[in-house]
């Protein structure tokens, strides 16, 4: 990887959401040494990784949609401009092309942009009115660190159990900034483990809970994000990781200041071209659901390449992908407020408005919620369900049907494989489009079975089995030619 050798701040100062890192300083391009004197230049510092991370090329779009591209969730309009065609059709077989290449390379930009931070943090004088500050700074880096890194792991590597001791190739981890080209892959297991000790010293570093806005991270945030992995890294390590996610978990439920929003705040209302939602398009730009947040506003947007452009239809945006005809079938129940994130447009066609932002400003403000409450109450469900015995499959129970109540649907009563069946089917329909469903058809070590779709005649040529060596990306082609050290994905 080549390293930056300064930290890449924005050039423009945004007015609002001021006690947030949306406030930047107007600082150009300045080297480590001139950029970091202060706690509050290291402030600034983090500001510029946050803004590294919500660019398009990570979670500002293509972390979010080549983490549904590939599914049968997803159909490909014909004729593409090119958009996500190698992540739909699984034809990454090319290490340089597909949006995929660009997760790689700003994760690792803004990786050491944060690893810089962080050495300099130890090094500038910090009094003891800052000290506080300065630990929360060095938490929310730590924090990014694991939290970039876990995505390029669930990109760039199978499963946590596609080798029965997670022995197979993981990620370059990067604890230091480092002009050096030369860098190894280190194990899944290793990543994980790496992963989850950033985690836990972003804990020990941070003072805050949760911030009054949430657009930067507090311990909640880390707390979801450790649920998460914790889930990602359980299925073939018996109960242990399981109790883990299902502990963090259960804090963000019962500690947080967070609620599942209700059916009526959830429901988009109005026509195909004039429509809101209370949860998805608020005005504050978050809900009662949001845990982190990589917000937007007016003054600044991702436009045409955010996701709302990728899934809107061709008025709003560019109508690349479209919802299959299989997952909109999963919503069919009109009771079920989730149909309410499709719209036919006036070509019969059926789009997505879950990333559409406010009506009066379209697809330029499709707030990015990257942990919000829903997930936590459903991998609450699945770690207590697949723990077993009555006591976790009553509570287990009980998540599940928090979530299928606020949706507009009924209570169910279900124990063992058909309650697990039952939580994974509301995983997949409530974080639907939100980047999710790929992980989790390689942690269940399940195969892509695409049907015919009216949108796409050829959709279900693009499938795959598992276990298939395309359900790891392939190193990108310039990274491969400038890091003599690194072991290429078996297959490409």
């Amino acid at each position: 990887m080549k390293k930056i050798l300064t930290i890449i701040l924005i050039n423009f100062v945004l007015t609002s959401c001021s006690e947030e890192w949306l406030n930047l300083n107007p600082y150009d391009s300045l080297s480590d040494e001139q950029a970091i004197q202060t706690v509050a230049d290291a402030q600034t510092a983090l500001n510029g990784v946050y803004m590294l991370a919500r660019t398009s090329d990570f979670y500002g779009r293509n972390t979010i949609v080549c983490g549904d591209a590939g599914t049968p969730d997803v159909v490909l309009k014909e004729p593409n401009a090119g958009r996500f065609i190698p992540e739909y059709s699984w034809q990454n077989v090319v290490p340089g092309a597909g949006y995929f290449t660009t997760i790689y390379t700003r994760g690792y930009r803004a990786i050491d942009a944060v690893n810089r931070l962080i050495k300099k943090l130890g090094e500038i004088p910090i009094s003891d009115a800052d000290i506080d500050e300065a630990s929360q700074i060095l938490g929310e880096a730590y924090f990014l660190r694991a939290l970039i890194h876990f995505e390029i792991l669930k990109f760039y590597s199978h499963a946590y159990n596609y080798s029965t001791d997670g022995s197979h190739l993981g990620v370059v981890y990067m604890f230091e900034p480092t002009e050096e080209n030369d860098h190894p892959r280190v194990t899944a297991k290793e990543s994980f483990e790496f992963v989850i000790a950033d985690a836990e010293q972003a804990l020990a570093s941070m003072k805050i809970d949760a911030p009054e806005r949430p657009f930067s991270a507090g311990k909640m945030a880390v707390n979801a994000f450790l649920a998460r992995v914790y889930l990602y890294r359980a299925t073939v390590s018996g109960t242990a990781d399981l109790d883990k996610a299902k502990e963090y978990a259960e804090k963000v439920i019962t500690l947080g200041n967070y609620r599942i929003a209700t059916k009526e705040e959830y429901k988009f209302t109005g026509t195909s071209s004039n429509y809101s939602s209370k949860m998805w398009q608020s005005s504050e730009g978050y809900s009662s659901e949001s845990i982190f947040v990589f917000p937007f506003n007016s003054m600044e947007t991702l436009g045409t390449t955010s996701i709302g452009a990728i899934y809107l239809d061709p008025n709003k945006g560019y109508g690349d992908l479209f919802p299959s005809n299989e997952f909109v079938a999963l919503l069919a129940d009109t009771t079920d407020v989730r149909n309410s994130i499709f719209y036919v447009y006036s070509d019969s066609k059926t789009y997505l408005r879950k990333f559409s932002g406010p009506p009066e400003i379209s697809l330029s403000m499709n707030n990015i919620n990257l942990f919000r409450i829903s997930e936590m109450y459903l991998i609450a469900a699945e770690s207590s369900a697949r723990i077993g015995g009555a006591e976790n499959e009553t509570k287990a129970l009980g998540y599940l049907n928090d979530i299928k109540v606020n949706r507009g649907l009924t209570s169910v009563s279900l124990s063992g494989q058909n309650l697990i069946d039952e939580i994974l089917l509301e995983r997949r329909k409530e974080l639907c489009f939100e980047g999710h469903r790929l992980s989790d058809l390689k942690r269940l070590n399940l195969g892509v079975v695409r049907g015919h779709d009216s949108n796409n005649p050829g959709n279900q040529n693009y499938g795959i089995s598992y276990p298939d060596y395309r359900f790891a990306y392939p190193i990108p082609r310039h990274e491969m030619d400038i890091n003599k050290v690194i072991q290429q994905n078996p297959g490409y």
